[in-house]
Protein backbone atom coordinates (compact mmCIF):
# COMPACT_ATOMS: atom_id res chain seq x y z
CA UNK A 1 0.00 0.00 0.00
CA UNK A 2 1.33 3.33 -0.90
CA UNK A 3 1.22 6.11 1.49
CA UNK A 4 -1.41 8.20 -0.24
CA UNK A 5 -3.63 5.19 -0.34
CA UNK A 6 -2.20 4.97 3.43
CA UNK A 7 -3.13 8.42 4.31
CA UNK A 8 -6.80 8.28 2.34
CA UNK A 9 -7.23 4.73 3.99
CA UNK A 10 -6.99 6.90 7.71
CA UNK A 11 -8.93 9.98 5.98
CA UNK A 12 -12.14 7.14 5.34
CA UNK A 13 -11.75 5.46 8.31
CA UNK A 14 -11.69 8.73 10.72
CA UNK A 15 -14.79 9.64 8.56
CA UNK A 16 -17.00 6.81 9.11
CA UNK A 17 -15.87 6.82 12.99
CA UNK A 18 -17.41 10.57 13.04
CA UNK A 19 -20.59 8.79 11.31
CA UNK A 20 -20.99 6.05 13.97
CA UNK A 21 -20.63 8.71 16.81
CA UNK A 22 -23.42 11.06 15.63
CA UNK A 23 -25.63 8.24 14.77
CA UNK A 24 -24.62 7.45 18.75
CA UNK A 25 -25.73 9.87 19.75
CA UNK A 26 -28.95 10.53 17.18
CA UNK A 27 -30.09 6.75 18.58
CA UNK A 28 -30.05 7.74 22.05
CA UNK A 29 -32.12 10.79 21.34
CA UNK A 30 -34.57 8.98 19.03
CA UNK A 31 -35.23 6.45 21.46
CA UNK A 32 -35.62 8.93 24.20
CA UNK A 33 -38.33 10.63 22.51
CA UNK A 34 -39.66 7.87 21.65
CA UNK A 35 -39.82 7.37 25.44
CA UNK A 36 -41.23 10.43 26.04
CA UNK A 37 -43.99 10.14 23.96
CA UNK A 38 -45.20 6.69 24.66
CA UNK A 39 -45.48 8.25 28.57
CA UNK A 40 -47.15 11.25 27.68
CA UNK A 41 -49.23 9.35 24.93
CA UNK A 42 -49.85 5.94 26.23
CA UNK A 43 -48.50 4.24 23.34
CA UNK A 44 -46.34 1.52 22.61
CA UNK A 45 -43.03 1.88 21.38
CA UNK A 46 -43.97 0.88 17.67
CA UNK A 47 -46.60 3.66 17.66
CA UNK A 48 -44.08 6.22 19.43
CA UNK A 49 -41.89 5.66 16.82
CA UNK A 50 -44.47 6.06 14.04
CA UNK A 51 -46.10 9.22 15.62
CA UNK A 52 -42.48 11.01 15.21
CA UNK A 53 -41.52 9.65 11.67
CA UNK A 54 -44.81 10.78 10.49
CA UNK A 55 -44.89 14.53 12.13
CA UNK A 56 -41.40 14.33 10.61
CA UNK A 57 -42.77 13.66 7.48
CA UNK A 58 -45.61 16.38 7.34
CA UNK A 59 -43.04 18.92 8.95
CA UNK A 60 -40.32 18.10 6.63
CA UNK A 61 -37.71 17.78 9.32
CA UNK A 62 -35.07 14.93 10.00
CA UNK A 63 -36.20 12.91 12.53
CA UNK A 64 -33.35 13.76 14.75
CA UNK A 65 -33.81 17.33 15.09
CA UNK A 66 -37.45 16.96 15.62
CA UNK A 67 -36.41 13.95 18.45
CA UNK A 68 -33.63 16.72 19.73
CA UNK A 69 -36.28 19.54 19.80
CA UNK A 70 -39.15 16.69 21.96
CA UNK A 71 -35.71 16.08 24.47
CA UNK A 72 -34.78 19.75 24.85
CA UNK A 73 -38.52 20.43 25.74
CA UNK A 74 -39.13 17.73 28.22
CA UNK A 75 -35.88 18.87 30.21
CA UNK A 76 -36.54 22.63 29.58
CA UNK A 77 -40.13 21.42 31.42
CA UNK A 78 -38.19 19.63 33.76
CA UNK A 79 -35.72 22.30 34.75
CA UNK A 80 -39.32 24.47 35.57
CA UNK A 81 -40.81 22.13 37.38
CA UNK A 82 -37.21 21.68 39.77
CA UNK A 83 -37.18 25.84 40.32
CA UNK A 84 -41.14 26.17 41.05
CA UNK A 85 -40.08 22.73 43.61
CA UNK A 86 -37.25 24.59 44.91
CA UNK A 87 -39.11 27.44 45.42
CA UNK A 88 -42.03 26.24 47.28
CA UNK A 89 -39.34 24.43 49.46
CA UNK A 90 -37.99 28.20 50.47
CA UNK A 91 -41.32 29.58 51.05
CA UNK A 92 -42.10 31.11 54.41
CA UNK A 93 -44.76 28.24 55.57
Amino acid sequence: MTELASDLRVVELERQVEQLQTALVTNRVTATAVGLLMAQCQMNREQAFACLVGQSQRTNTRLGTLALDLVARAEADARQHDIYAIKAEEAPG
